[in-house]
């Protein structure tokens, strides 16, 4: 009975593209400049893939109301002798049905232990396709309160992480120490603080890049140094009280001969070749560190040479992604291990109460072919064997083992690994999280993004930030708050492009709050002020983590089949 009724509208279809012929020469004279080369058999041939999609996806249980639309719409442009606009509906229409194989479209039911009478069940997505469409936060999100049956709740789970909070008759004083809390944001705007910062609650922020420490830039001429931008920058975040991570870039021209090599860099078509920076150990070390001291004891707050209204900042980074990022490390493990040692050293000896990272590591394959050198050559340096020369530890986390791949379990390993490197009281952070939406369309060669969904960037989102902590990371911040523009001067539409919780208008026109955006708040608000997370086994493929607050716990809970 189903086969017929395909045919039968397969047929009517057919009859309907053949009853154009029998319009007026007037009427086929207006639509051909339109129609240009679309024929009758092209439209009718994708018409009836479409319908045959059709039935496929809903009977496998997807929503297919927006296909049908175009489908529809189809059908009136045919009836109007528009076959072009026609055959773009009809494609437009199959490429929403095909992409639905990529959707996650099972969900698992489960039990969930609690302690309450009752819960709060949060979705951590707004139910919306985009943030544009949001007018209040607050009635954003879907949820609802559920009873609770011997001491346990049924939840259905799907990819997209919800938020169960357990209820009790007394509310507890939460304690929130900013210091220790998780979230932040890499590489915020600069120029002008963005009120947006403390509408998300971020009490971190990681300034690096030109909002960081630039020795090139912050003396240009040896002796010669003026800490203007710095100043400005630092004062912003310190005067609202946000914690702020320093990147120190210890490239400078006239204290390492100017040194550049080639790249490749495009903005659009083929690749073309380029300069850039190269870093490597300074001809005169105490030059560098003659510099690094300066800046160290400008911005400790002793009262000694502050900069003006005094910012503080007590952590700091020697380095970004070295051996993979401009300025490049062109030296040896040794030449940057040295590095490390003399700026930890400098750094302590001006601030004793600074806080020291290592530079960030780009790729887990990195890690393996250029930071374990590294270890092994600081460990020939100690002074005295508990010397480490670095307090904490960093890594970044997106292209392309997250972002990619879509997924974000194999880092289990990647942080065990370096955990079983590390002595136990060194913190690991996650400096540079990302994922992102829309379709980069320039990545590198040999790597490809499929089409996100807002929905998806915002369900990555709160995942990115659950596991990781989950293994003990510590804090996590996400790249970054508005879209960067042809980040690197190499990509047009690049990752990095569409990795930001705010549309930036230069990209797509667009400038509103992506979903992303109301999920990390939404995150922030939940989470904020928990002592501990507790992994539960629910099951194959349900990651279930219990977050630790007060005497009531909130869960996070989603379902994933990879």
């Amino acid at each position: 009975m189903k086969i017929n009724k395909k045919l039968l509208t397969i047929i009517l279809f057919i009859l309907l593209f053949l009853s154009l012929e029998d319009t007026t020469k007037a009427e086929q004279t207006t639509n051909s400049a339109t129609n240009e080369s679309v024929n009758q058999n092209t439209v009718i041939q994708q018409a009836q893939q479409v319908h045959l999609l059709l039935e496929q996806k809903r009977a496998e249980g997807f929503d297919v109301s927006k296909a049908e639309e175009l489908d529809n719409l189809s059908k009136k442009a045919v009836e109007n002798g528009k076959l072009k606009e026609s055959l773009k509906l009809i494609n437009d229409a199959k490429s929403l049905l095909e992409k639905m194989k990529d959707l996650p479209v099972k969900e698992v039911t489960v039990e969930l232990p609690v302690h309450s009478k009752k819960v709060y069940l949060t979705s951590s997505v707004p139910d919306f396709i985009s943030g544009k469409d949001i007018e209040k936060f607050e009635k954003a999100f879907t949820s609802q309160n559920l009873d609770v049956k011997n001491s346990k709740i049924v939840l259905k789970l799907s990819s997209i992480p919800v938020f169960v909070e357990e209820l009790s008759e007394t509310k507890e004083n939460i304690v929130y120490n900013k210091n220790t809390s998780p979230f932040g944001i890499h590489e915020p705007p600069s120029d002008n603080y963005d009120p947006r910062l403390d509408d998300l609650g971020v009490p971190w922020v990681r300034l690096s890049g030109p909002s960081g420490i630039v020795w090139d830039a912050d003396e240009p001429e040896k002796g010669k140094s003026s800490f203007s931008r710095t100043d400005k920058i630092f004062k912003l975040y310190h005067d609202r009280k946000i914690n702020m991570l320093v990147t120190i870039y210890s490239f400078n021209v006239w204290a390492q001969g100017g040194v550049s090599k080639s790249i490749k860099e495009t903005k659009e078509g083929p690749m073309k070749e380029s300069s850039v920076k190269v870093a490597r150990l300074p001809v005169n070390i105490d030059d560098y560190k003659n510099f690094l001291t300066k800046v160290i004891e400008r911005y400790d707050g002793d009262g000694i040479d502050d900069a003006p209204g005094s910012p503080v900042v007590n952590y700091w980074q020697i380095g970004n992604e070295p051996f993979s990022m401009d300025p490049r490390w062109e030296g040896t493990s040794k030449d940057f291990a040295y590095l490390t040692k003399i700026s930890y050293q400098t750094i302590k000896k001006a601030n004793p109460n600074a806080f020291v990272f290592l530079a960030g590591v780009g790729y887990p394959d990195e890690y393996h072919l250029s930071y374990i050198p590294i270890f092994n050559e600081l460990d020939k340096m100690k002074d005295n064997p508990h010397d480490r020369y670095f307090d904490g530890f960093d890594f970044h986390w997106g292209v392309p083992y997250w972002a990619i791949k879509g997924s974000y379990s194999h880092m289990k390993d990647f942080v065990s690994d370096i955990r079983n490197k590390l002595d136990k009281e060194v913190p690991i952070w996650i400096t540079e999280m990302s994922s992102y939406s829309g379709e980069p369309s320039n990545p590198p060669p040999g790597v490809f993004y499929k089409e996100k969904t807002e929905t998806e960037h915002a369900s990555d989102l709160i995942k990115c930030y659950v596991y990781p902590l989950s293994l003990g990371i510590k804090k996590i911040f996400w790249t970054t708050l508005v879209e960067w523009h042809f980040f690197g001067n190499v990509w047009v539409n690049n990752y990095w492009d569409n990795v930001g919780l705010i549309n930036n208008p230069l990209n797509d026109g667009q400038s509103h709050k992506k979903l992303a955006y109301y999920s990390y708040k939404l995150m922030v608000e939940k989470l904020k002020g928990y002592s501990d997370i507790i992994p539960l086994n629910l099951g194959n493929g349900i990651y279930a983590y219990k977050f630790l607050k007060g005497g009531n716990s909130i869960y996070v809970l989603w379902y994933d089949q990879n």
